[in-house]
């Protein structure tokens, strides 16, 4: 063979040898890549976390430390990524036991994880900042934070349709989760809405006896008082100086400036979406109907009958009155459009889902607008 031949011969076992490494290296890229997607979920269908090395997802709210919690961008707090008892700082496992109201608190308060020891069990407006009222099932960023999946294993037998709901209602148990808050009305505190919960299945915000194990998760962080950051402006307005919101002081149908005489309409969801957007109010245009998450704050879970205060939304009834739910704009998630939204209850401060007329008679929920002050 003539020198000219052997390189060519050379040239030719190069060149293959070359795309064979590159088709290998795509083919460890493309076939390993889905692979690890899968793995940030477990068996149970909790986010694993383990593989996350970005600080920051793109658009969330939330930074991943990398040491099993996981840091609000917005409020400073910073939130364990496993839900329960679970000291694991990656791969949470799948346990769908709970604890009692006070032994929630008790493990929070004595836990040190992730190097602080100055954990607590959140109050509801802190839980609810974590909440994803676009999403449902569960209505939680699982990028950061892990939960219990809510479905049964299908190759799972049953033995009677009583041990059936006996395993979906625990399923559904474990994504209910305590937070610090008591019932304020002391009729109340030690029965069956004993103290406040949150319903990561949907959103929802409910109370459970204290006895009843439920989920948890510990937090930790600077506290607010949203009543202290909240001042009357003398206009018909209150501003909330912690979060820039700022508020209609009367509700629709009261719309003296000071002290909001009571002439109450009903709206249904869309009318009340309009009456917003069309509101000009102490000098502003911008006004519109809040999400679920921004009517929450003004919900004031250490009062009953109504849960809110008094002194800055006069015009806001208690129990006597079918004026107490109060519309937001956020339709529920996983539902069609128009079908249904998001309102809050202000006797005690539920948070729950209800038909786009409002009562089943089609009287519709009381409106109260909202702009953002900064």
């Amino acid at each position: 063979m003539d020198n000219k031949n052997k390189w060519n011969l050379l040239l030719v076992v190069f060149v293959i040898l070359f795309f064979a490494v590159a088709i290998y290296a795509l083919w460890i890229y493309f076939a390993q890549k889905p692979l690890a997607k899968n793995q940030n979920k477990d068996l149970a269908g909790n986010a694993k976390l383990s593989d996350q090395k970005k600080s920051v997802s793109e658009n969330s709210d939330f930074i991943n430390n990398n040491d099993g919690t996981v840091s609000g961008i917005k409020t400073g707090l910073q939130w364990k990524v496993c839900p329960g008892a679970d000291l694991a700082s990656e791969n949470c496992s799948a346990t769908d036991s709970g604890l009692s109201f006070e032994e929630a608190i008790l493990f929070c308060d004595s836990l040190d994880f992730a190097g602080h020891s100055d954990w607590r069990l959140p109050d509801v407006h802190e839980l609810l900042t974590i909440v994803d009222f676009k999403k449902s099932n569960p209505a939680i960023n699982t990028n950061f934070f892990a939960i219990n999946a809510a479905t049964l294993d299908p190759n799972k037998k049953y033995g009677s349709e009583q041990e059936y709901y006996a395993d979906y209602f625990k399923k559904l148990v474990a994504r209910t989760f305590w937070t610090s808050d008591s019932n304020a009305d002391p009729k109340e505190s030690d029965g069956a809405w004993g103290a406040w919960i949150v319903d990561f299945n949907s959103g929802m915000v409910g109370a459970m006896q204290k006895s009843t194990p439920l989920n948890f998760r510990c937090v930790r962080g600077k506290q607010s008082d949203a009543e202290l950051s909240m001042i009357d402006n003398g206009d018909g307005t209150v501003i909330d100086h912690g979060n820039g919101l700022q508020w209609k002081k009367c509700s629709n149908g009261s719309e003296s400036g000071t002290d909001c005489p009571w002439d109450h309409k009903d709206y249904n969801w869309e009318g009340a979406i309009a009456l917003c957007d069309s509101l000009d109010f102490a000098g502003h245009t911008d006004w519109r109907l809040p999400s679920v998450a921004e009517l929450s704050t003004i919900i004031d879970y250490n009062k009953f009958d109504p849960s809110i205060n008094k002194a800055l939304f006069p015009d806001t009834h208690g129990n006597d009155s079918t004026g107490n739910v109060y519309w937001a704009s956020d339709p529920v998630a996983d539902q069609p459009a128009g079908k249904s939204a998001w309102a809050a209850y202000f006797h005690y401060g539920v948070i729950g889902i209800y038909n786009n007329d409002g009562h089943n008679d089609g009287d519709g929920f009381s409106v109260r607008c909202v702009r953002s002050g900064k």
